[in-house]
């Protein structure tokens, strides 16, 4: 923080801090607070002036990563809709490959599905209240992961991809699934469940 400017430092995602940028806000910013506000999977800011009492949206604008698009709403919670993404480009032969999701129930665990049938607008497939993007009834492959949510609200869930030539143009669907273990659940379904907007992941050489 500084004078009327935030500077953000940009990761790898292997722990390294490379480069920094300085981003304009209003007078005297105070503090930070991080999310997807634009529910597109990375990463956004906002940055609270103490001397005119506003706020300021930075909204992360990297570009898109190859073989990633976005679709649905799935079940938001208090933090708001869950967004998905990946740490790197779907490509075969990737064993650092992972999923993302953004606005997670911090520090929790979820439920990652993937499966090669996608449901577009969303099916309350066990009545449990929380919408699928993935269709689990017609889907031929369906796998699921560990999804381990960090104390800022941003799950990550190791998928590695194997060197498979086979693979590559194949069509998977992915979703994340949390459920809310706060005293105050902000969720539509009875059991505080939450599910994230679908992610459909081509496979990449």
């Amino acid at each position: 923080l500084g004078i009327d400017r935030v500077k953000v430092v940009f990761g790898t995602g292997t722990g390294i801090f490379v480069g920094a940028t300085s981003v304009a806000t209003a007078d005297g910013p105070t503090g930070i607070l991080m999310g997807d506000f634009d529910v597109d999977g990375l990463t956004d800011l906002a940055a609270t002036n103490g001397f005119d009492s506003t706020l300021t949206i930075l909204l992360n604008r990297m570009a898109p990563l190859p073989g990633l698009d976005v679709y649905g709403k799935g079940t938001p919670g208090c933090l708001g809709a869950l967004g998905m993404g990946a740490n790197s480009p779907p490509s075969i032969g990737n064993p650092g490959f992972a999923l993302t999701c953004t606005n997670a129930p911090m520090g929790a665990v979820g439920l990652g599905l993937v499966a090669d049938a996608q449901d577009l607008a969303g099916t309350d497939l066990f009545g449990a209240g929380v919408l699928l993007h993935v269709n689990l009834p017609l889907a031929l492959e369906a796998y699921g992961f560990t999804f381990f949510g960090g104390p800022s609200g941003c799950g990550f869930a190791p998928a590695p991809l194997r060197s498979v030539p086979a693979l590559v143009g194949k069509l998977y669907f992915a979703q994340a699934i949390f459920a809310e273990t706060s005293p105050e659940r902000c969720s539509a379904s009875p059991f505080g469940l939450l599910s994230s907007v679908g992610l459909a992941v081509t496979i990449l050489p």
